[in-house]
Formats: structure tokens, sequence, C-alpha cells
């Protein structure tokens, strides 16, 4: 099971202070198939809320069941197509019109959260970071010559900048930019014109 949320917000300048409905940060969660076919049913979903899910604890007999309410759940048969749409599409969108947005995926070693993101292959089984490039070319909007992607990975307290030709680049030399550390700098950064462009950079940091 892997937890996926987000969200956009800004304000521009001369806005009122309201936020977008957007700005609220959704969080949905995704059921994988089981590894082995069982016939112990582990997680139960309401027909009449669809946000919610119960736990079961088959050893339990019933007494040990919690259920939980998120924005939205994507059963084992939800395909990429169905999953990308209600959380990264208006993301994009909103982000083209200068929002800023973020999507995350949370959950445990083999739990989906790669095959989620990423996905497999250029076909239907490609995931959200693609089909929001996609997405996003496919607008038709002015992107003058192109956009520019930056890649870092943050693992295990070190930053890997995952844009350039040398991946092993860690935290030395991307110090922070910002006397609180909440800015990376020196990151390597790719301009993309279309869709394969950005493609290929994902891929290589992969």
């Amino acid at each position: 099971m892997t937890a996926v949320a987000g969200g956009s917000a800004s304000k521009k300048e001369g806005e009122a202070d309201a936020e977008p409905q957007s700005s609220v940060v959704k969080t949905f969660v995704r059921l994988r198939p089981p590894s082995q076919e069982s016939e112990i049913d582990l997680f139960e979903l309401s027909s009449t809320r669809p946000g919610v899910i119960t736990i079961k604890d088959p050893l339990s007999s019933g007494r040990c069941e919690h259920s939980y309410e998120f924005s939205g759940v994507f059963p084992v048969d939800y395909d990429q197509e169905r999953v990308f749409a209600p959380i990264a599409g208006h993301i994009v969108n909103e982000a083209l019109a200068g929002q800023s947005g973020c999507v995350l995926a949370y959950g445990q070693t083999g739990s989906g959260k790669t095959y989620s993101i990423f996905g497999e292959g250029s076909g239907p089984r490609r995931g959200i970071l693609p089909r929001a490039v996609e997405h996003m070319f496919a607008q038709g909007r002015a992107v003058g010559d192109g956009v520019v992607v930056s890649f870092l990975e943050v693992y295990l307290d070190q930053v890997y900048d995952l844009g350039r030709d040398d991946s092993a680049t860690s935290s030395t030399g991307l110090a922070a930019e910002s006397a609180t550390g909440d800015a990376i700098g020196s990151c390597g950064r790719r301009r993309a014109s279309h869709g394969e462009d950005m493609g290929e950079s994902a891929a290589g940091g992969r």
C-alpha cells in the first residue's frame, strides 16, 4: 500500500489573500496486488464513502479493525492512467499558471512507490512523472526555449545530484544557499524542449 499526497499553492502579486481550493493537500492510498494469492481479505473499501478503507487483522476475527479516511483510495485494479489524473493533473495545470506544486509518494519498501511515480516502460504502465511531463507539453502553452530540469535525491541525509553526468555527486558542493539551509544550490540543470528530453533526464537519474 502506497500513500501519495499532492497539493499546490501560491499567491501572485495583487491577488487576494484567499487561498486557491487546490492549496489543500490531498492524500490518496493506492493498493497493490498481493505478492501471493490469498483468500484472506486484509482491506475493505466502503461502498458509500469512496475515501474510506478498513484495515483488517485476519487473526482477530473482526475485533481489531481500523478505518481511515483519505481523499481517495485506488483499488488494485486501477491502472496508471486512472491514478494520474486525480493526483497530478491539476497540479501540472497550476504549475503552468505559476503556482508551486508537489507530489510525494510514501510507503515501505516494495509498496509500489517507484512503480506509481516512474512506472515501467513508455506504454500504458508509465507512471505519474512521465505522464505529468507529457501533460505539460501537451497543453501547447508557450515555453520559450523549453524548461530547465533538476533532479535531486535525498538518501540517508545525503543529497545526490542526479541531473549531472556524474551521478555520484553527493551533498559535497551542494551547499545551502540560505541561512536557514532550506535551499540547495549548484545543482545540475538540463534544458528540455519536449517530453522526451525530460524523460531522458528522469530515466538517467533513476
